[in-house]
Formats: structure tokens, C-alpha cells, sequence
């Protein structure tokens, strides 16, 4: 993907309308190219500098690298990669991983033992008792491990 095709993506999800962008900031961006005016919104908002103070390289492929750096961040848009993290940011990564790579029900609150056996924790401690998750009862003994499960 082009940076021009990331930010015509980015500016589409963000609703901007085109008519109140048309600045043209960058050498290389055709005022009548589709993805200028979205160019021109993120340069504005300063979600994006240029590839130089005068270019933009919008038909150059975007690296991860570049994404990562436009789309995570700190207040004023400032990426702040030399900046220490917060608990708070390292908990969104960490759940974020967790979510989108490990596995969605451990997310959830649900986790599973080495020998197959289900536990589900509630704010970090094991919940007991009935509990109602996805359409399903489950009963979870005296230390959170799911014993019985009934349907519907």
C-alpha cells in the first residue's frame, strides 16, 4: 500500500470533507491526485510529515514502521518513541496482544490449564459460583475452575 492509498484510507474513516482541503503543502502531491486532499488533512493535523519539507513520496509504499509511528501515540499526536511508557500504555498493548495474538477468550477472562481445564477471573481473581457468558451458564467452583456448563 501507497502512503497516498494509507491516507486516503485514514482520511476516509475520519470523515473528512475533501472541499476544506486543498493547501497543497507538498511538491509532489497533484492538486487533482485523489488522495491530496487526505494528504493535506493529515499534514495539517500534523498526523504526518512529509518524506522532506517540500515532499511527500505518496506513491512510495508505507513501511510498518511509518504506520506504527502515525497510528500509536501520545497526546498532540507526538509519537514520543525515546519517551518512557506509562502502565497504562503498556496494559493496552499488552491487552491489545493478548486480544489479536495469544488468544480472544483469555481477553475475556478466560483461561486454560495445561491439563484442558477452564478458570475464569474477574478483575484479576478467580470468579465463583454461576456465571453468564456467550448464551451459556457455567458453574465455577471455590477457585474459579469451570465444572458444569449448560447451553442456551
Amino acid at each position: 500500500m501507497t502512503r497516498g492509498m494509507f491516507f486516503t484510507a485514514l482520511g476516509r474513516l475520519a470523515g473528512i470533507d475533501q472541499a476544506d482541503y486543498k493547501t497543497g503543502k507538498f511538491t509532489d502531491v497533484k492538486a487533482d491526485a485523489y488522495y491530496a486532499p487526505y494528504v493535506d488533512w493529515a499534514a495539517e493535523k500534523g498526523i504526518v510529515n512529509g518524506t522532506s519539507a517540500t515532499t511527500f513520496s505518496p506513491d512510495t509504499n508505507i513501511t510498518r514502521e511509518q504506520m506504527a509511528v502515525i497510528m500509536a501515540g501520545k497526546g498532540g499526536n507526538r509519537f514520543d518513541p525515546k519517551g518512557t511508557a506509562t502502565r497504562a500504555e503498556v496494559a493496552t498493548v499488552l491487552r491489545r496482544f493478548v486480544e489479536i495474538v495469544i488468544d480472544p477468550q483469555t481477553a475475556q477472562g478466560w483461561m486454560q490449564n495445561h491439563s484442558g481445564s477452564w478458570q475464569y477471573l474477574k478483575n484479576g481473581k478467580p470468579a465463583t459460583g454461576w456465571l453468564y457468558d456467550d448464551k451459556k451458564w457455567y458453574w465455577l467452583d471455590s477457585n474459579g475452575w469451570m465444572k458444569i456448563a449448560y447451553c442456551c
